[in-house]
């Protein structure tokens, strides 16, 4: 996921008395793309969990029992526990659709990293 931000300057040119010579509003655009294996890491991190085994945290993580029919809602040994939805681009592209962290005493804000997850739409157990 990417998230960009905007930035704007305004920029004066001055001539040797210090008379304006012309002022130029500057945009820019600055976009900075992560991961969801690094927002997963950080999101955990912040809660001080970290990845079930069950996930693949160093590549894909839209594999394995996070795409397979292994039910994670009431699954101890799955905790925390993500599910993806691999419908994307004729089934070639998978995004999180779940993240599970249920009785593992979280408590605190809601990370930012969150809205790095963008197709995220079920967030529970918290």
């Amino acid at each position: 996921a990417c998230i960009c931000i905007r930035a704007s300057a305004l920029v004066s040119c001055l001539a040797e008395n210090k008379e304006k010579v012309f002022e130029l509003h500057l945009l820019k655009l600055n976009c900075v793309c992560v991961s969801p294996v690094a927002a997963l890491n950080t999101i955990l991190g912040r809660w001080g969990l970290r990845a079930s085994p069950a996930w693949n945290i160093s590549g894909e993580p839209c594999s394995g029992v996070a795409i397979d029919e292994t039910g994670v809602d009431n699954n101890p040994n799955i905790n925390p526990a993500i599910k993806c939805d691999c419908s994307f681009n004729a089934g070639t592209v998978c995004h999180i659709i779940r993240l599970r962290v249920f009785s593992l005493n979280v408590v605190g804000q809601i990370p930012e990293e969150l809205q790095n997850l963008s197709y995220l739409n079920n967030l529970y157990g918290l």
